[in-house]
């Protein structure tokens, strides 16, 4: 954590969002809902169930190993949107997590061999050339180098979800 995020602590709602979300005058007097932590929205990057079986196993690889425990699983969070809102606290401590797992999935994910990674029941994590051409970015919808930062929220996500933070999941 930088010394510069700690303004965000000020703030009881901060919304982190892709450019695609409207704001409007109703913004300013949002709540979360009662007994929320975190509010995200539903997104659509999982139309096929080896999405997700491929976002738990770079979870486990990424020693996210909670979330493979059955009470994880079942209270497993899917189709995380990519707005969010929390209080500025808990967005200061959540979004250095986030970076770094999509960081790390960007660079590292092996989303070429995706046959190769649902066979052997994980993911291939590997260092990537930065210069990745388009042909190694993957298949969509299955496994998509481009949509990094939503597999990183889910698996952060739940993994807020392991320690007991109030997640609610709801369309806007």
């Amino acid at each position: 954590l930088t010394e510069e995020s700690k303004f965000l602590e000020q703030y009881d709602i901060v919304i982190r969002s892709d450019s695609d979300v409207f704001v409007t005058m109703e913004t300013p007097h949002m709540t979360l809902p009662r007994g929320a932590d975190v509010l995200v929205g539903i997104g659509k990057y999982i139309q096929q169930s080896e999405t997700t079986f491929l976002i738990r196993g770079a979870a486990r690889r990424l020693g996210f190993d909670n979330h493979t425990t059955e009470r994880i699983q079942k209270r497993w969070m899917t189709n995380v949107g990519s707005t969010w809102a929390t209080s500025g606290a808990i967005l200061r401590h959540v979004a250095p997590l986030v970076l770094k797992v999509t960081e790390f999935l960007f660079y590292y994910g092996d989303f070429k061999n995706v046959g190769k990674a649902m066979l052997d029941n994980s993911i291939a994590l590997k260092k990537q050339d930065r210069s990745h051409s388009h042909a190694d970015n993957g298949d969509w919808p299955t496994w998509y180098r481009l949509v990094s930062l939503l597999y990183a929220g889910e698996i952060v996500i739940n993994e807020l979800i392991h320690r007991d933070y109030r997640i609610v999941q709801q369309a806007s």
